[in-house]
């Protein structure tokens, strides 16, 4: 496991350019509104986790931990845990927390720190990072010291981009069944995403009034369906949605089904590379609407997909328009779908 560390540190070369002491009133690296804002609506950083067996029998582990943020609001979020290890999964976890019971830990973990600022290679770059360093004595009543460290960033706050926990027997003393060993390291940070123009408290408000919404597409070739979806039973967890089809004179009714407010609130959004957001008030057959535009670009089959997308602000959870273009062979293919009606109880 020290060769391990040793290599990891050779590889990402880390370079100390200031340093301070920093006792019981250390900064944080964040504050609760930074992390809030990054993490909206949700977020899923992949870390791989590199540990060893007790003293006596020193076993390097490697898992993947997958950690996701989601329905992220102003009163705070839940924090889910899924990992594999040899190709096996391990058992996944959530826990939901309170912003203020996420600062207090974030305090207490690094009261005392030591802070310097560092340069380190972390996702293929270097990235200018604030590094903490902690010192526990007796952390068990029987001797054990620890060692702990962060490394944050600015650019992503709310997310560790690296911890080390490193725990010291007393003399003649084994840690039988622990890993006194544990490092930690971001491998990717996904789901970048636009911010939406309410939170999820807002979009239950507004489904709890059981809407139907009907949207008329039409596709490349002059094809066009009209899609009817009604809403229901929102609660804490999600809702239920039944939506059919109407092409010409045939029917196809739909069956009930359960979404969560994480799949929903991922699919109004786009990602935030290649994106640019803006404000536009549109006429549609249902009616005039005060929307968030959020437009986002990206390669796709040697050519520049493009996708818009209107958010209405008044209304939460509701997409009033959407058009994409997935160019064929240098040929524009338009796919567009907008708002034709809404009822609200």
């Amino acid at each position: 496991m020290r060769y391990a560390i040793t290599l990891c540190v050779a590889l990402c070369p880390l370079m100390i350019t200031h340093a301070q002491d920093k006792p019981n009133d250390a900064p944080l690296p964040y504050t609760q509104e930074q992390a809030r804002e990054f993490l909206l609506p949700w977020r899923t950083a992949i870390y791989t986790e590199t540990s060893n067996g007790n003293m006596s029998e020193v076993r390097e582990r490697v898992r993947t931990v997958t950690l996701e943020w989601r329905d992220v609001t102003d009163d705070g979020f839940t924090l889910a845990e899924t990992n594999m290890e040899e190709g096996k999964a391990g058992r996944p976890w959530a826990k939901t927390y309170t912003w203020q019971a996420h600062m207090d830990s974030l305090q207490a973990d690094l009261k005392d720190a030591r802070i310097s600022d560092v340069k380190r290679t972390i996702m293929g770059r270097e990235m200018d990072l604030k590094h903490y360093l902690v010192k526990r004595a007796d952390i068990d009543g029987e001797g054990t010291s620890r060692t702990l460290q962060y490394w944050f960033s600015p650019e992503f706050p709310g997310v560790f981009m690296r911890r080390e926990v490193n725990d010291k027997p007393a003399p003649g003393r084994d840690i039988v069944g622990t890993e006194p060993e544990r490092v930690m390291e971001i491998n990717s940070l996904a789901v970048s995403a636009c911010k939406l123009p309410w939170t999820q408290k807002q979009i239950q408000e507004f489904y709890a009034k059981a809407p139907q919404f009907t949207w008329e597409t039409s596709e490349p070739y002059g094809d066009k369906f009209k899609t009817v979806q009604g809403v229901s039973n929102a609660n804490d967890e999600g809702f239920t949605r039944l939506e059919g089809v109407v092409r010409g004179d045939d029917k196809v009714p739909g069956k009930p089904h359960k979404v969560t407010w994480e799949r929903l609130l991922e699919s109004l959004t786009v990602p935030l590379k290649d994106s640019k957001s803006s404000e536009e008030t549109i006429e549609t057959p249902a009616g005039k609407f005060k929307c968030v535009v959020l437009e986002h670009e990206r390669l796709r089959g040697g050519g520049v997909q493009s996708t818009k997308v209107w958010l209405s602000m008044d209304h939460p959870g509701l997409m009033v328009k959407w058009v994409q273009d997935a160019p064929s062979k240098g040929e524009p293919r338009v796919t567009t779908k907008v708002l034709t009606e809404l009822k609200v109880e």
